[in-house]
């Protein structure tokens, strides 16, 4: 569905139109600027994506580290830094790749809800994390398993991106026409 090889990354290249934020902040005189758009959210979303390096190297080619965030039969959170294999070109879905013995694909098993939390480091930083379902793929000849994460929440603050210090994070709920701020 719309999946974008993260080896490649296109999924950086494509822009969402230039109208997503719409207002550049406080206006002079005190006013309140006028609050984000989903474009301009998700538009940050992606930058900060795409701002993550791998190797020693930060290209829009990718590829993004990212931590996933699963539950352990105990209650708690278990992370681990995985790199996803495609990112869907509107932030609605990722697919990560694991060996099918993993404690992550246990976890996921028990309970499908995980987290994607991307961590920008430049400058004063930012981070991205993406709540969703998870879902496992059948075991392939390699002894992996896809795991296929389904978006149903995000929330980003970038300080490379304008945001200040003590700022909310913005946030979309996937509805069923789209991202939409909550």
């Amino acid at each position: 569905q719309g999946f974008v090889g993260c080896a490649f990354c296109i999924v950086m290249s494509r822009r969402v139109p230039s109208s997503g934020l719409a207002g550049p902040g406080p206006r002079k005189g005190g006013g309140r600027a006028a609050a984000p758009t989903a474009a301009g959210i998700l538009r940050k979303a992606r930058n900060t994506i795409q701002a993550i390096p791998y190797g020693g190297r930060c290209t829009p080619t990718g590829p993004h580290p990212v931590t996933l965030v699963t539950v352990d039969s105990l209650g708690f959170a278990s992370a681990r830094t995985v790199v996803p294999r495609e990112i869907a070109s509107n932030l609605t879905s990722f697919r990560l790749n694991t060996r099918s013995t993993t404690r992550k694909v246990t976890e996921i098993q028990g309970n499908a809800k995980v987290s994607l939390n991307f961590q920008d480091h430049r400058g004063p930083g930012g981070w991205l994390t993406v709540k969703g379902n998870a879902k496992l793929s059948g075991v392939k000849r390699d002894d992996t398993v896809d795991i296929l994460v389904a978006s149903v929440a995000l929330s980003v603050v970038n300080f490379n991106e304008g945001d200040s210090v003590g700022c909310e994070p913005a946030m979309l709920m996937l509805g069923p026409q789209g991202w939409v701020v909550p």
